[in-house]
């Protein structure tokens, strides 16, 4: 653990807005918990100047907050939805239906059951995604180096075949010395093209192979497959927590 000492709390404000800048700086689509009371409030104020000023962008960013009030509308001013807008999301570009407060209104235990399928997809989406992303990057450097393997100078291997056979065919007249040096000359430009094609293969692969290369396409397939994977495991957890309102209204019923 990783203690700061700080000479104020408003010092301290402008260090934990920090992290959080270079988190979401670092990860743009970063899931981030949120807190409400006053204590954040000076943290929200600097996160929202920083915003402006273009230190950083929270338009993919998605959020969380764990408390509401029983009873309280999201419009009423002492919810905690409220105070999220007002204190912070109000002054960002953050898209809101990113933004999840629970909701104090309705049943209470669909509302919980609400609030855990959404942290359950939160965290089992950023999982799905670098799974995916990582086997669908193999697969394609696969195909990229399968092609380059079977495209690179094909039409020159083949021509070459051909001239090859040609040479050598008995129709072909040629004095047995000349068609043995032009036989060996066409072997010779047969692996110079084979040599070609393997250094061509070797330099698409380490080109694959650069960090910043596999990082910037593997963002590139999350940012297609994010909101597949996101219907998909919302779909999971609302019917998990179906079934989880369904068995504990059993286990209930049984108890009476």
């Amino acid at each position: 653990m990783k203690v700061i000492v700080t000479n104020s709390y408003d010092e301290s404000c402008a260090v934990v807005a920090g992290m959080i800048r270079d988190l979401v700086n670092a990860k743009p689509n970063a899931k981030l918990g949120l807190a409400t009371g006053g204590t954040p409030v000076p943290i929200y104020q600097k996160l929202a100047q920083m915003n402006k000023v273009g230190e950083v962008d929270f338009s993919a960013v998605h959020t969380v907050n764990l408390d509401e009030y029983c009873g309280l509308p999201g419009t009423h001013d002492q919810s905690y939805r409220y105070f999220m807008d007002t204190n912070l999301f109000n002054h960002i570009n953050i898209d809101k239906a990113n933004t999840f407060v629970a909701s104090g209104m309705g049943d209470p235990e669909a509302n919980a059951a609400e609030l855990e399928a959404k942290l359950e997809k939160l965290s089992d989406a950023d999982a799905v995604l670098e799974a995916v992303s990582d086997v669908a990057y193999r697969q394609a450097v696969n195909v990229v180096t399968a092609i380059a393997v079977q495209e690179t100078q094909r039409a020159d291997r083949e021509r070459i075949t051909a001239l090859m056979k040609q040479v050598d065919s008995p129709d072909t007249r040629m004095w047995k010395k000349e068609r043995l040096l032009v036989m060996h000359w066409l072997d010779q430009a047969r692996h110079a093209l084979r040599d070609t094609a393997r250094q061509a293969l070797e330099r698409v692969t380490a080109a694959f192979r650069k960090t910043e290369v596999r990082t910037a396409a593997k963002e590139q397939i999350k940012d297609k497959a994010r909101p597949a994977i996101h219907d998909l495991l919302q779909d999971h957890a609302s019917r998990t927590a179906g079934q989880k309102r369904l068995s504990l209204r059993q286990r209930e019923g049984a108890e009476r």
